[in-house]
């Protein structure tokens, strides 16, 4: 009651523990040591140790908070609450729903399942049993429960057979179409006549056939049965890759002995194996990316030192790889299933392996070799990042876009810095790569101590700056380009967008600004921007596209300051206003060009149908907003006709049969 009392009056605490230790120092020793366990139990350094001792004072009492504890605190109490009620028969029910409920974590739902083993009763048999003919359990959780039914009921294993969640029938089918496809494929290879791809179908078709009637006769798991396939393909992969180095025919017998060892060995290992298909997956990957890194590696030190047995010699690179490929699949399986991938690490896996490609391409050196090797490396770096820490998605997205925003400023760097007339990628690439780097680490650090996660908005604005830096830079490169162009100046127009795009990536989450106020800002610049061209042309100034590109500037530098305060204008408002303008100015144009079909005319029309547009629009949008803003407009409701019409979009054919596409209205009911 104290604790209760404490919870809905925390302003009494100090008051509610004192009587609380009042009544502890009064109550009988069963009483004293029931108290002294709850609160342990609820305390946050001791809460496995409270529930422990709940589970050892086998009073009725503990049942109902060791099992609140179960269900709400963290996974060691849960853990340990579960452990402890193996003191109380009572908990069977608790316990049989642990088991079953897939918002539990894996440990707590083991435990249940320990403890209902331990329990010793043909309902927690039951239990146990009904477990695991639910569709979609954990391997792990799965390898338990049928441990704890062989270990407590050893009466009841008959029950188990054929028993499993997810069917590995179709997966058993694969790795037999695969394994009888290679084997038979071999077999033509051999013979007088070339029949490779007649034994590949014929032995696909057989081996799919048998691998499916095998899954159902003898039930097995699809965890288990991918095991199997995914490592006997692998490492009939890898064994081809292998004997491949020394030439001839010898690849086919290698994959088939590689073959042969990894379907025979996952076979044997399936009980064991606490995988579950995504890890199978997992350590496939590892291997071919272990595979491919060495394989550079040893192509690269092949250039420097031949290394060659025999007239012919062996192909080092393929040699290495093939044996680091069957290496690293071993160690991929005793990894994978430690390693638990989430969203936010498939980011991260993207992330690293597309910096290695990237950075292999950089890099001075053979490009055949580097950008693979680089691919490889990187995808082993990623994977052992996600599997040692919790990265989550939007510090991943800081960094990435922290390395693409770093190597362009790298790259615009080198070409300042480098001669103005002489080509030197050496340089060019070696700052790029070390801009990456730098802003790799830079847009990480950033996102991390940002407190705020990056949302759309900060997206939005980012991209918008990137944009219009990007236009800006280029329309004055386009200007400036007859008179003055070397690498040094490339360079500057190269940097802009690049600097403008980092500040504005790195300031984003500090200030955020709203999706709508961005929509405004660049619409403004749209204005300016249409502006200054059209008066350029009107005035007979010639090249228009810098007095675009300054009306534009102008126009963004309008939209901030009516963003701010004291101005603050209404997004709704602009946003009603830029469809007014972009109304009159379409629908004045259109009618000059029926009077006159010169530009300056129909530009002028439109000029001044714009003007008159935007000022109606903000009029209406400013009434709009003093009167319930968007709310207000929706409940303004549609135009409402007389009867039924209907409005479908329509083709044309004129006399001339051109084609003209339009709409058509049908009055269906007056």
């Amino acid at each position: 009651m104290c604790l209760q009392l404490a919870a809905e009056a925390p302003e009494e605490v100090d008051a509610i523990a004192a009587a609380l230790v009042a009544h502890i120092d009064q109550a009988s020793t069963s009483d004293r040591e029931l108290l002294g366990a709850l609160m342990l139990l609820v305390s946050r350094e001791g809460g496995v140790s409270g529930a422990r001792r709940l589970g050892q004072l086998d009073d009725p009492r503990a049942l109902e908070p060791l099992v609140h504890a179960g269900e709400t605190r963290e996974v060691e109490v849960a853990v340990a609450a579960a452990e402890a009620l193996v003191a109380y028969p009572e908990s069977i029910e608790p316990l049989s729903r642990w088991v079953r409920d897939e918002r539990l974590a894996v440990e707590v739902r083991q435990a249940a399942a320990r403890s209902l083993g331990a329990l010793d009763s043909d309902a927690a048999a039951d239990a146990l049993l009904i477990a695991l003919r639910t569709r979609g359990m954990p391997s792990p959780l799965r390898s338990t429960l049928l441990e704890t039914v062989e270990s407590a009921y050893p009466g009841r294993q008959d029950e188990l057979a054929g028993q499993v969640t997810r069917d590995g029938a179709a997966w058993l089918a694969a790795g037999g179409a695969f394994g009888l496809g290679y084997t038979m494929s071999m077999a033509g290879a051999f013979g007088r006549a070339e029949l490779a791809g007649f034994g590949a179908v014929s032995g696909g078709v057989a081996g799919g056939t048998l691998g499916w009637v095998a899954g159902r006769a003898w039930p097995i798991e699809a965890s288990d049965a991918a095991f199997i396939t995914v490592t006997g393909a692998t490492a009939t992969a890898h064994g081809s890759i292998l004997g491949a180095s020394f030439g001839g025919k010898v690849p086919w017998w290698t994959g088939l002995g590689a073959g042969a060892v990894g379907y025979t060995t996952a076979a044997a290992l399936q009980s064991a194996h606490k995988g579950t298909i995504l890890d199978s997956f997992e350590a496939g990957g590892f291997s071919t990316a272990t595979a491919v890194a060495l394989a550079g590696t040893a192509a690269l030190a092949d250039r420097r030192t031949r290394w060659g047995w025999g007239d012919e010699g062996v192909r080092t690179p393929l040699l290495v790889g093939g044996l680091g490929g069957l290496s690293g699949l071993a160690v991929g399986h005793a990894l994978a299933p430690a390693v638990k991938l989430q969203r936010s690490d498939a980011a991260l896996l993207g992330l690293a392996s597309s910096y290695g490609l990237a950075a292999g391409l950089l890099l001075p050196g053979p490009q055949g070799v580097l950008p693979w090797m680089g691919l490889g490396y990187g995808s082993l770096v990623g994977y052992g990042l996600a599997g040692l820490f919790e990265i989550p998605a939007d510090h991943v997205f800081g960094a990435a876009s922290g390395a693409v925003v770093g190597g362009t400023v790298g790259l615009g760097i080198g070409m300042i810095a480098g001669p103005s007339d002489v080509q030197e990628p050496v340089l060019l690439t070696s700052s790029a790569l070390l801009g990456s780097a730098v802003g790799l680490g830079v847009g990480g650090i950033l996102s991390r101590n940002n407190e705020d996660v990056i949302d759309k908005g900060d997206v939005l604005f980012t991209g918008l700056v990137s944009g219009w830096a990007t236009w800006q830079s280029v329309g004055w490169y386009t200007v400036a380009r007859p008179n003055m162009s070397n690498r040094r100046t490339d360079g500057v127009f190269v940097l802009g967008p690049a600097v403008a795009t980092g500040v504005a990536g790195a300031l984003s989450p500090f200030y955020d600004v709203p999706i709508s106020y961005s929509f405004t800002g660049i619409s403004m610049g749209l204005w300016g921007g249409y502006l200054g061209g059209s008066v350029a042309e009107l005035s007979g100034g010639g090249n228009v596209l810098p007095y675009a590109l300054l009306g534009s500037n102008i126009g963004v530098a309008a939209g901030i300051v009516g963003a701010l305060p004291p101005i603050h204008a209404s997004p709704l408002v602009i946003g009603i206003a830029n469809a007014g303008g972009v109304l009159g100015g379409s629908v004045f144009a259109l009618g000059a060009a029926f009077i006159d079909d010169r530009t300056r005319p129909i530009l002028a029309a439109s000029l001044i149908g714009a003007g008159v547009g935007f000022g109606t629009g903000v009029i209406a949008g400013a009434v709009i907003h003093r009167h319930g803003g968007t709310r207000e407009v929706a409940g303004l409701g549609g135009l409402r006709l007389p009867g039924r019409w209907t409005l479908m979009p329509a083709a044309f054919t004129d006399e001339e049969e051109n084609l003209h596409l339009g709409a058509r209205i049908s009055v269906i009911e007056w």
